[in-house]
């Protein structure tokens, strides 16, 4: 046994690989049957070059369509997204800009000897609220 080996078996990578090995074994053996069928079927070379050209147009015409519906949807998802997150950010702009004016405000109160306490409570909690944002 090889130390790859062990090092596999310890973070559970050989299933994965068994999977992975499963599955191009399953398509390979499914692209060689569909191949042997059309080369031994009892149509004329014509015929069977003409299916096998319908089912590539047919085929990269599906292939191209699922690629427009998910660049569509990548898009959709990364605009909303993109769109939550400037709104979160302007939220916390806003939260924190609040919060530097009512800082400044209390240390000119302060500094003119007229503290004001019932407002640092009310500072630290929307400062708690600020965090649980993120």
């Amino acid at each position: 046994m090889k130390f790859k080996d062990i090092i596999d078996n310890l973070n559970g990578n050989t299933r994965r690989r068994a999977k992975v090995r499963v599955a191009i074994g399953t398509l390979i053996g499914l692209i060689v049957g569909a191949a042997a069928g059309l080369l031994l079927a009892p149509k004329s070379g014509y015929a069977i070059r003409k299916d096998i050209k319908h089912g590539a147009e047919w085929s990269a015409e599906k292939a191209r369509e699922t690629a427009r519906k998910t660049a569509e949807f990548v898009k959709q998802a990364s605009v909303s997204k993109t769109a939550e997150f400037v709104k979160d950010a302007a939220t916390l702009v806003n939260m924190v800009s609040d919060e530097n004016e009512r800082y400044q405000n209390q240390f000119k109160y302060e500094k003119q000897g007229m503290n004001d306490t019932q407002e640092k409570p009310e500072v630290e909690n929307r400062f708690a609220n600020a965090r649980n944002i993120f």
